[in-house]
């Protein structure tokens, strides 16, 4: 299980970095749009306060990996010094693999 914890983990980051990079090509285009007065100053800055909680939670699920990267040494009694990588691929059981929304929505659900 922590080793599907950690795959879950390293996923969801590459979402949301995904994410993080529209997120700031939105914000680039609403200063445009703010300096041609289209937008308010109130939207450009609701996009970076956005942009600055959606960062603070990429460094939370990085802080979470590395813990459940402590956890998987631990219980393979692996020094806590050396370094580990896990890959592989997660995959949902059934029809259907597990989409960037899902994996989004387990992430704010906290379920990893």
């Amino acid at each position: 299980m922590a080793f599907y914890n950690i795959l879950f983990l390293k996923q969801a980051i590459s979402v949301y970095n995904k994410a993080l990079g529209q997120m700031q090509q939105y914000l680039e285009l609403a200063k445009l749009a703010y300096e041609q007065g289209v937008r308010s100053e109130f939207d450009v800055i609701n996009f970076e306060s956005k942009i600055g909680e959606f960062k603070s939670q990429i460094e939370d699920l990085r802080g979470k990996l590395v813990i459940a990267k402590t956890g998987l040494k631990n219980l393979m009694n692996v020094p806590l010094t050396d370094s580990i990588d896990c890959s592989g691929r997660l995959e949902i059981t059934g029809t259907a693999s597990a989409s960037g929304d899902e994996v989004l929505k387990g992430v704010h659900e906290k379920n990893y």
